[in-house]
């Protein structure tokens, strides 16, 4: 069974405005990726601010504009199986027989968290509002929730750390009753509005395994490790007193390849498949300017290396070559926009592939609410591009160039 937060339009202009809260204070970020490409004294470590959330908690929806679970939802909406019984004793997380009942569950649950309480953690330790739904978190620590009604809300915690880094997820306690459709998913990646960040075709693991559902009172053994640098947790916990813990950590990731952007300004980003046959994506949550750095996408190393160490090693670079894709090459660097997370269903304003080891005058401006670099690599190549980003806020390209990709403008969001 799979559970997906829909929200309105409204709400997801709320969403996005609640990562501006995060972000919007944030300097220069060059994350480094490849050492190769720029010098280490130049790097600056992007930073994870979140102290705006702590003195601003989050600008979230009101309850009553969710979407409620209904049966009636099928795989553009919300799925919902006749009983979630069935579903949870294949997962043997409770017998249906000897399951407490929802005070003593909710009690239990209370006396475990003061017992959390009392010892000796040096994290920080985040008790989440329940009367909020949508929450984005960018530290490390220990979030806790417990609900105080019987909404029927299905709602999200998204976690993002660094880009070079995994989100990791632990479960210290868990009570959530299987009765009235409660359920907990825990998601390896985004999703909002039945859109996936990293799109189902990008990602190593298939969408079904993507998500570990839970319900009853048996928290999960299992340490969770994101394939990125981004993860959810769903959940619907329509029984007073329940809810969950759990520790938040950011590990690093040698070789990122998917990765969600964090930052308003300007900063600078280097793709890599390090010979991989995958596709990856870093993505922003709103309108960009891109500028390519340096390119090597399609390029034989063997064969830079020997015009490389030839007297006229000029000609190595073949430049920046346009509408690679057509041309019939299977490495190439696309240059996406859209109105959701999903970069499958973004449309392509620009595709390049070719060796550059210099910067590239001309400018890749994506006017969308949501836009993406992807790096489509068949693994015969090493392929990198480090390219700057500049967050267009002000919705208006550069006058001296056209852009490559405007969105049309979705009049219901007006």
């Amino acid at each position: 069974m799979i559970i997906m937060i829909m929200p309105s339009s409204n709400e997801y202009r709320i969403f996005i405005i609640s990562l501006f809260s995060l972000m919007i204070f944030n300097p220069i970020q060059i994350i480094q990726t490849n050492p190769v490409i720029v010098d280490m004294d130049q790097l600056n470590q992007l930073i994870d601010d979140d102290s705006m959330m702590l003195e601003n908690p989050q600008i979230l929806p009101p309850q009553s504009t969710i979407p409620y679970i209904n049966e009636q939802q099928d795989e553009i909406g919300v799925i919902i199986p006749p009983t979630l019984a069935t579903t949870a004793k294949e997962n043997d997380l409770f017998n249906a027989d000897t399951l407490p009942s929802s005070s003593s569950s909710s009690s239990s649950f209370m006396d475990n968290m003061m017992m959390l309480a009392t010892q000796n953690i040096t994290e920080n330790i985040v008790q989440l509002n329940p009367k909020d739904c949508i929450f984005v978190k960018t530290e490390e620590g220990i979030y806790t929730l417990t609900s105080e009604d019987e909404s029927n809300l299905v709602c999200g915690l998204y976690l993002m750390a660094s880009p070079t880094q995994f989100v990791e997820i632990e479960f210290l306690q868990f009570d959530v009753s299987c009765h009235k459709n409660g359920l907990l998913s825990v998601v390896d990646g985004w999703e909002l509005m039945g859109q996936f960040f990293p799109s189902v075709e990008d990602h190593p693991i298939p969408r079904d395994a993507r998500y570990h559902e839970f319900c009853g009172h048996v928290k999960p053994k299992k340490i969770f490790r994101m394939s990125q640098n981004v993860g959810l947790i769903e959940y619907r916990i329509p029984n007073v007193g329940q809810g969950f813990t759990v520790r938040v950590r950011f590990v690093e990731n040698p070789k990122p390849c998917n990765t969600i952007i964090q930052g308003v300004n300007y900063g600078i980003y280097t793709l890599r498949n390090y010979g991989r046959r995958i596709n990856c994506t870093m993505s922003i949550l709103f309108s960009a300017s891109f500028r390519i750095l340096s390119m090597n996408v399609g390029q034989s190393y063997r064969r830079l290396d020997s015009m490389i160490h030839s007297p006229k090693n000029y000609v190595a670079e073949t430049g920046v070559i346009k509408k690679c894709k057509k041309r019939g090459m299977n490495d190439y660097v696309e240059f996406r926009g859209g109105q959701g997370l999903d970069t499958q269903l973004m449309q392509i304003g620009d595709d390049v592939c070719g060796f550059r080891p210099f910067p590239h005058k001309k400018r890749f401006t994506v006017m969308c609410t949501n836009t993406a670099v992807r790096l489509v690599s068949s693994g015969q190549y090493d392929n990198q591009i480090e390219f700057g980003y500049e967050p267009m806020l002000d919705l208006e390209p550069p006058s001296q160039q056209p852009a490559s990709l405007i969105c049309p403008i979705n009049l219901q969001d007006q």
